[in-house]
């Protein structure tokens, strides 16, 4: 049966009395049905189909129309209104069918509870979240931890303070100097021949030499074995056919119901399966061959090498001042001064160097410590003291103590 008509059902507005959709009248109270909307039965697929031929004339003669007057349901083939009399020419056309509107279901008590309690839940679930992550120890935390218990501070006294201080004066004046004539310096003099040097090594030729070795050459054919993919038969599988019952309310107090389904094809894909099968394929050997190359011998090259003075900067003397404490001294101006007159194009010039050590008592274990500028060596000095980080017994950081 592909299609068919299921009588439906409407509520009484005044009794809720169920009536049967074929009653234009209420069963109970009498009231003619009205605003009323029809409604399937509770199991529609269960319903009993309409067999009945009267049944069946109306449930195909179209959807009911509305008295104007009375305002109360009639038959389409109903040409005056059963209920006050007034004729069907003077009443508007049935409104359009359209399917009948869910009833809406009244919430339950326990669940309003439940939408308003959700809230106050939630609110309970972030805290307990909360307080669950705050409580767990963080692996990054763990570390600092971790690194703050094998580090400690100390106010360690000061052992000694050493300081050196230096000048070293370079002079710009004619030095020594050798090498092969590329290396000459311009404006180089007293240039004097030194005899010849290897300069360097040439690889020459030396006749050649035997080499051997070994190619890869054809060698006939031989029979390869090998699996090949091949069809083999089909794999087929059919999707299962799934029916649903579709009804569309008639407006009349009738339905018609319809079965729609979908699936029950059949798909099948190619089966394969592994063959064994045979091949001529070219062979090959290795054969060890000999050839005649190159050689070489290293020789060496000499050239004529020189001795020669050359204007330039070198150092020429150190003057230095040491002492402990806060004392800083430079060698004084007086002392830079050349022991001897400067020869004609000579010059001078001058450059500092510092070096500082302050040392510090830990239990009879001397730490030491050199500041880089003048002015941190001189605030440990004062300072007399300094707070000092130790890690695994060794020190990391150095500050004047305050």
């Amino acid at each position: 049966m592909s299609e068919w008509q299921v009588e439906m059902l409407w509520v009484c507005a005044a009794c809720a009395h169920r009536n049967r959709g074929r009653d234009l009248a209420c069963g109970r109270c009498g009231k003619a049905k009205a605003d009323e909307e029809y409604l399937m039965p509770d199991d529609a697929s269960r319903a009993q189909a309409v067999t009945e031929a009267a049944l069946l004339r109306l449930a195909a003669s179209g959807p009911n129309w509305r008295c104007r007057f009375c305002g109360s349901d009639q038959r389409r083939h109903d040409d005056g209104c059963g209920h006050c009399g007034a004729a069907q020419a003077f009443s508007p056309a049935a409104p359009a069918a359209s399917p009948p509107a869910p009833r809406r279901a009244r919430p339950r008590p326990r669940l309003v509870y439940a939408l308003l309690a959700l809230p106050l839940v939630l609110l309970v679930a972030c805290g307990a979240l909360v307080a669950l992550r705050s409580s767990r120890p963080r692996p990054a935390a763990l570390g600092l931890a971790g690194d703050a218990a094998a580090a400690r501070e100390a106010r360690l006294p000061l052992r000694s303070a050493r300081w050196e201080h230096a000048v070293v004066v370079e002079r710009y004046a004619l030095r020594p100097g050798e090498g092969f004539a590329e290396a000459k310096p311009e404006g180089a003099v007293d240039v004097r021949a030194a005899g010849s040097r290897v300069h360097h090594y040439d690889e020459v030729p030396d006749g050649f030499k035997a080499e051997t070795y070994t190619e890869t050459v054809p060698d006939g054919f031989k029979t390869e074995t090998y699996s090949d993919r091949v069809a083999c038969g089909e794999d087929c599988t059919t999707t299962p056919r799934v029916c649903r019952q579709k009804c569309t309310n008639n407006q009349n107090g009738f339905a018609t119901c319809r079965d729609e389904c979908t699936g029950g094809d059949r798909k099948c894909s190619t089966r394969y399966c592994n063959q064994t099968k045979t091949r001529q394929v070219p062979a090959t050997k290795t054969v060890t061959r000999t050839r005649q190359v190159p050689k070489t011998r290293r020789v060496e090259r000499s050239a004529p090498y020189f001795q020669w003075r050359a204007w330039g900067w070198g150092d020429d003397r150190t003057l230095r001042r040491a002492g402990e404490g806060a004392g800083l001294a430079w060698p004084p101006e007086a002392e830079l001064a050349p022991p001897q007159p400067l020869a004609r194009g000579e010059q001078e010039r001058s450059r500092r160097e510092a070096r500082y050590a302050v040392t510090f008592d830990d239990g009879g274990r001397e730490l030491r410590h050199e500041p880089k500028t003048a002015e941190e060596f001189l605030a440990f000095a004062s300072a007399g003291a300094a707070q000092i980080t130790l890690r695994g017994g060794e020190p990391v950081s150095f500050r004047p103590a305050p």
